[in-house]
């Protein structure tokens, strides 16, 4: 990873994080790779002119106010932002609670990107599993020997490894 673009729109949000999350962020926004921007994502997209590897979401859930971050307008805002072999990931809600809000997030997620691959973990503070995809115009190919290489890299890593990766695939 040679560079981080962390936009947030609320910056009362990262400075929260960064006094309560320690535990989590481990100082992470520390880093020289990380640059973070305090932004309206859509707007950060709209006027950026970098194209990444991986874009990743962390969306507001749908609703009234947030509809069009869920809409083939918005995933093909995000995927004329990737490089060829670039991916996104996001939530998709729950597939027991909202299943057909679930559904419908990855139909709309098939019309914008050539593969999209939905996967599932178990998320404590929610009490339930969560949906999740992997969305890209490249089939993504991980090996376990790619998967364990780059893995290696990352620290500290506590419950995620090639099984369980494995395993939240659908």
């Amino acid at each position: 990873i040679k560079k981080i673009d962390l936009v947030e729109i609320d910056e009362e949000v990262i400075k929260v994080s960064k006094k309560y999350l320690k535990k989590i962020h481990e100082e992470s926004y520390k880093d020289k790779r990380v640059n973070i921007i305090v932004d309206d994502g859509i707007k950060f997209l709209n006027k950026t002119k970098e194209n990444y590897d991986i874009i990743i979401l962390d969306l507001t859930d749908p609703g009234p106010l947030a509809i069009f971050l869920y809409t083939n307008k918005f995933y093909d805002l995000i995927k004329s932002k990737l490089n060829k072999n670039g991916i996104v990931t996001l939530h998709t809600e729950t597939p027991y609670m909202v299943d057909k809000i679930h559904i419908r997030i990855i139909k709309t997620l098939m019309k914008s990107f050539k593969y999209v691959q939905p996967y599932y973990n178990y998320i404590p503070i929610y009490g339930t599993i969560m949906g999740f995809a992997l969305c890209s115009n490249k089939k993504p190919l991980v090996t376990k020997k790619i998967f364990e290489k780059r893995i290696k890299k990352i620290r500290k890593l506590k419950m995620f490894n090639y099984d369980s990766y494995m395993s939240m695939r659908n």
